[in-house]
């Protein structure tokens, strides 16, 4: 059965009769009932007015991400392909074509059946700008993970300005991207980093799927989404090791979208060409493509820097476990791939 999510950013706009019995997220400027929660707007704000076809991709990421949340794999027909179909307000850039690229796109990286359309609607987001007073030359995204470390420190010791983004739900993973990034602006102090921490979480009172393949599509454009809005030049980073990009199934029951595919280069080749195609003009770039975790560390450009500073990173694995386990647990340790 095919599950629906109907997204509009202007309180006023009507549902369709027949996306009536669909999820309806809404995601704006004003206070509004909705199963989403995010102060993206007003983190975004400082920075500036994100371009509409980076607001549109988020829209969409938003969707996607909604969806994988709150539609459980148990109850699809094989336990794990989902039929979805997402209805988002676009711009005149998105057309037939691309919305089958979109969708071949995004069902390489969750393994599922998507159906995307969009409608022209009013965009209803106010962001209240201030003047900057810091201009970087790169925005990079911040898990808190030991690669997204390495990354900000080769990129400030080569004397770039970065704008590191975060993303984050709850639990201890916030504490831990401001407490790297604290430390990150106090060595190479704040004309040269600065952190935007953005919090968004599905609230469903259902149970939630933990798969959540398409994370990395949201956490892409929401820091697409501040680029363009400080300007359509600045690249967006996304460092992470080549091994663990292509996560080569090390088992047979880890074949296809049973591994995630966050940062494949053949998702990120595709998603930089919709993106270009909307008209946007920042690039997306994967600076470790060629490197293994093994190296990344070697090589990093500051090792004291990193000694210091490493235990305090995260794992993209299952950072919430040590709640579960109830003891101290070291994070990085818990996937084997993350060795290599």
């Amino acid at each position: 059965m095919q599950q629906k999510i109907f997204i509009y950013t202007d309180v006023k706009e009507q549902i369709p009769k027949d996306w009536a019995s669909s999820t309806v997220l809404y995601f704006g400027s004003k206070k509004h009932t909705n199963i989403v929660s995010t102060n993206f707007i007003q983190k975004a704000s400082y920075w500036g007015i994100p371009s509409k076809s980076s607001l549109s991709l988020l829209c969409l990421a938003i969707g996607v991400y909604t969806a994988d949340k709150i539609f459980l794999r148990k109850n699809a027909k094989d336990t794990w392909t989902r039929e979805i179909k997402i209805n988002i307000p676009q711009i005149p850039t998105f057309n037939l074509s691309l919305f089958k690229q979109i969708e071949e796109t995004i069902t390489f990286l969750t393994g599922d059946n998507w159906e995307i359309c969009g409608r022209e609607s009013k965009f209803n987001f106010r962001f209240k700008t201030t003047k900057k007073h810091f201009i970087p030359t790169h925005v990079c995204l911040f898990s808190g993970g030991l690669d997204s470390l390495v990354g900000a420190i080769d990129l400030l010791e080569s004397g770039n300005r970065l704008l590191l983004v975060s993303h984050y739900e709850g639990g201890i993973i916030p504490k831990r991207q401001r407490a790297l990034a604290e430390e990150l602006r106090h060595h190479y102090g704040d004309d040269k980093v600065q952190h935007c921490h953005i919090f968004l979480r599905v609230k469903n009172s259902n149970d939630i799927e933990t798969s959540t393949r398409s994370r990395s599509l949201l956490f892409i454009s929401l820091g697409l989404c501040l680029s363009t809005a400080i300007s359509m030049e600045i690249p967006l980073i996304i460092p992470e090791n080549g091994f663990i990009a292509l996560n080569c199934p090390l088992t047979l029951n880890r074949l296809g979208s049973y591994t995630t595919r966050t940062t494949h280069p053949y998702f990120l080749k595709n998603l930089q060409d919709i993106i270009f195609k909307i008209g946007i003009k920042n690039t997306l770039s994967n600076i470790y493509s060629f490197k293994t975790k093994g190296q990344l560390i070697s090589e990093c450009s500051n090792r004291k820097l990193l000694e210091k500073l490493f235990k305090i990173s995260i794992s993209c694995a299952h950072p919430e476990t040590v709640r579960w386990l109830k003891k101290i647990t070291r994070f990085m340790r818990l996937l084997l791939p993350l060795y290599y």
